[in-house]
């Protein structure tokens, strides 16, 4: 077990010191005798001593174990070591037996055993060995994990795992809603409206507990909106000024379409708002990077940029193939409309020529290999298809 091997190497360090501190032997040329200074047994072992110490919640546990000599970082493990133990069987009574994971079930059989691991007897039994820890080691203490959640940089120490404790506990109430699992997961409108609701009270929870400028620090680096937008911006390769200020932005926008992020029709009111938006994000980014903004939201222009990032082309050429990809779009507009193309034999055929120039365009600035790369990954040259009917 951990706990004995810490203890051992405690005892071990505990010995080392009484054998450094032993007075120092000389040759005995008389005929004194030779003085044996034997350690005395300690009344109570290490383990006993560290187990009444934290089982008992002593806030001096700590101060006790380094007054036997131990350094501060020996006797934090030692305690944190001890306390695992503590609550081992209780966790592990808890834990699903991963080797029973029905690989081969559906996502409702395998979500069943993962929503078992954040239960809420779980999550009950997680807090009560974070108070033990609390007492012994302070109560700014935080386990290593919730430190290092990017998340929670900007916030204070105890508000941060008071949000923390909030967000898991409206997870596991959203729990049973998510029993379908992955593809699977089908909701009512019951199950809409009662995340919905979950949603607003956990929103307001947060908003009592952090000041506004908390808050904005939280959504910017946690909230669905900003994880999309992060995703949208990638392939214009936005800054930490431009990120913030769109967020906030399309934050102040979003705002008057309420809570209720469940229905479908409210992403289409979502897609009509900042759709209708655009010209304040032109104002904010201004016109060159408005165009960039811009045709990071087109998937096949995505794949141009994706594409030239990784052959490392120079920029004049991403350009090239853009203004290529758009005269192209430009031009198979014009053959749709045209009267000549409405015979499908006719359409096939020019879209098969403008397929041909719009490749030999694009080979010559990506390469057969990007252009290979783009008609594989990108849906632009599917355009050039004709229509299967």
């Amino acid at each position: 077990m951990k706990i004995a091997m810490i203890v051992l190497l405690g005892v071990s360090l505990a010995a080392n010191a009484v054998w450094l501190l032993r007075p120092e032997k000389k040759t005995n040329t008389s005929d004194e005798p030779v003085v044996v200074i034997k350690a005395e047994s300690p009344a109570v072992s290490y383990p006993d001593q560290i187990g009444r110490l934290v089982q008992s919640g002593d806030p001096a546990a700590l101060a006790k174990l380094k007054e036997l000599g131990l350094p501060d970082h020996l006797a934090r493990a030692l305690i944190l070591a001890h306390v695992a133990d503590l609550f081992e069987e209780r966790s592990k009574a808890l834990r699903p037996d991963w080797k029973k994971l029905p690989y081969w079930a559906n996502d409702k059989a395998r979500m069943a055993m993962w929503n078992a691991s954040r239960s809420a007897e779980a999550l009950k039994l997680e807090r009560e060995r974070l108070a033990l820890l609390k007492q012994l080691l302070g109560p700014d203490y935080a386990p290593p994990s919730r430190l290092r959640d990017a998340r929670y940089y900007p916030l204070p120490a105890g508000k941060a795992q008071l949000v923390q404790m909030i967000e898991e506990d409206y997870n596991s109430m959203k729990q049973e809603f998510n029993s379908g699992g992955g593809f699977a997961q089908v909701t009512f409108p019951e199950d809409q409206e009662k995340l919905a609701y979950l949603e607003k009270e956990q929103r307001a929870e947060l908003a009592a507990l952090l000041t506004p400028e908390e808050l904005f620090e939280y959504d910017v680096r946690h909230s669905p909106d900003a994880m999309q937008l992060r995703h949208q911006l990638q392939a214009m390769k936005a800054d930490e000024r431009e990120f913030r200020e769109l967020f906030r932005l399309q934050q102040s926008l979003l705002a008057a379409l309420g809570p209720d992020r469940q229905s479908q029709e409210y992403y289409e009111r979502r897609y009509k708002t900042l759709k209708a938006a655009e010209p304040q994000y032109q104002a904010l980014l201004g016109e060159e990077r408005f165009k960039e903004y811009q045709r990071a939201q087109d998937f096949d222009s995505r794949r141009l940029q994706q594409i030239a990032d990784r052959l490392q082309l120079p920029a004049d050429q991403l350009e090239r193939a853009y203004t290529i990809k758009a005269a192209a779009e430009t031009k198979l507009a014009a053959v749709r409309k045209n009267p000549d193309a409405r015979d499908p034999a006719k359409r096939a055929a020019l879209m098969a020529i403008l397929a041909q120039e719009t490749e030999v365009e694009l080979a010559a600035v990506l390469g057969t290999e990007g252009v290979e790369a783009y008609k594989q990954h990108g849906g632009f040259f599917r355009r050039f298809q004709p229509p299967t009917r």
